[in-house]
């Protein structure tokens, strides 16, 4: 699931996630901002197209220290 594929790939857009778990990025889009307002996702930067990059900060900090 979504949720899941955030810990696997720190660094993730609405389009990646749809096309390696193949649903629809509207449906992604959806997710990707529910976790970002719960704090497990943060919105880095977006890209010159509009499209938004999120950062699992947490996994971040774990393999910085290991």
């Amino acid at each position: 699931n979504v949720l899941e594929y955030c810990f696997i790939q720190p660094y993730v857009t609405a389009p990646l996630i749809a096309k390696r778990l193949n649903i629809p990025v509207q449906t992604v889009r959806r997710y990707l901002a529910k976790l970002s307002e719960k704090g497990i996702l943060d919105e880095v930067y977006r890209l010159a197209r509009g499209e938004r990059v999120y950062a699992n900060k947490q996994l971040l900090k774990i393999l910085a220290i290991t």
